[in-house]
């Protein structure tokens, strides 16, 4: 029984379209448009009568209903993966009335693929719409689709803000980090940019290390500590996060605390021996002759291990040539009547003495 009358239906549903369209043959629009409005209200799902309905209501000036029915056609074309059919119909929604920013939204995500720059327009006017209504959410899911399109430095800082805004913390962090990185490829100052994401996230050590590096490059090297000093005191860090840390206290001169680091990273990585060489001078230069010895019997130490005690013969060598005779040294001569002899201060006894065979054999 249901079957038939559903067929009686469907029979009755196409005597009203063929009364609609005498109707229209006869030039009563208005009549064959009320029609057509009860055949659709029957049977929903008929689009080609959804679209014949449209154009009569457009022909009539019934345009706000014309609008409602175009609305419908679109969302069902998009739904079923028609684009072709739904960019079409979305163009004359535009014209004749105001899309919604869903439909906006959806008109472009079908342009992505076809028409990027009409994509980004279309998305960013579904925007505008979202900014009136005060929709910070819906906003910031569009601008992420903008910031696919086109991921320049000015679309990634607007995520940024709005990320910010809406309290989304590490979002916020990760897109500053972005925005940051952005202006450094373009040859601009990253540091206010690593700030910010230190700001949203100070937990994150990837973007610690790159705000403490940002820092350094701009020789605000206290600055690159403060930053560096709670992560490293908190546990476990990245590699490079200890290497940065290491070469902050170094540029700070805080040596003695830099040691440590300095050797156990040149251990790990035997081409990092420059910086090792460089703190023994730099111990030197200080007056600090018993930190040096210390530092230069570890690296004799290694370089035998290694079978390359002449390499750290000539290191020793450069480091007492390199380094100018000091007041003390000049005194001693001058007392001795022995101009031009170098006489063994301390310094160089203990650096010569830890370079010796007698060291070496030990």
């Amino acid at each position: 029984m249901p079957e038939i009358t559903k067929r009686l239906d469907r029979a009755e549903l196409g005597r009203r379209v063929e009364r609609a369209e005498k109707l229209l043959q006869k030039g009563k629009t208005a009549e064959a448009l009320e029609e057509y409005l009860l055949v659709l209200k029957d049977d929903p799902e008929n689009d080609v009568v959804r679209q014949l309905t449209a154009d009569l209501c457009l022909s009539l000036s019934r345009n706000a209903e014309a609008v409602k029915l175009l609305g419908e056609l679109f969302e069902r074309q998009v739904s079923a993966g028609d684009a072709t059919r739904a960019s079409l119909t979305y163009k004359k929604l535009a014209r004749h009335g105001s899309p919604t920013w869903q439909q906006k939204f959806r008109f472009g995500q079908l342009l992505e693929g076809s028409n990027k720059k009409l994509a980004v327009g279309t998305y960013e006017a579904a925007l505008l719409d979202l900014t009136k209504l005060g929709k910070k959410a819906e906003a910031a899911e569009l601008l992420d689709r903008i910031v696919a399109l086109e991921p320049t430095q000015a679309n990634l800082l607007r995520v940024a803000e709005l990320a910010s805004e809406l309290g989304n913390r590490k979002s916020a962090a990760a897109a500053f980090q972005r925005v940051a990185q952005a202006a450094a490829a373009e040859g601009g100052d990253s540091a206010q940019w690593y700030e910010r994401a230190y700001q949203e996230d100070s937990s994150d050590q990837g973007i610690g290390l790159a705000y403490a590096r940002s820092l350094l490059a701009k020789g605000q090297v206290g600055a690159a500590i403060f930053i560096l000093e709670p992560q490293m005191n908190s546990g476990q860090v990245l590699p490079e996060f200890r290497e940065t840390y290491c070469d902050a206290l170094v540029a700070a001169g805080r040596f003695a605390e830099a040691e440590p680091m300095v050797f156990s990273l040149f251990e790990q990585n035997p081409a990092r021996v420059q910086q090792v060489i460089s703190l023994i001078g730099s111990f030197l230069d200080g007056g600090l002759d018993d930190e040096a010895v210390a530092l230069a019997r570890k690296l004799e130490q290694f370089q035998r291990r290694r079978g390359e005690r002449r390499q750290f013969t000539a290191i020793m060598e450069d480091i007492t040539a390199s380094r100018r005779p000091s007041a003390r040294r000049e005194e001693a001569r001058k007392w001795a009547a022995l101009p031009g002899t170098p006489l063994p201060s301390r310094r160089w006894t203990g650096l010569r003495r830890a370079a010796s065979p007698a060291a070496r054999a030990r």
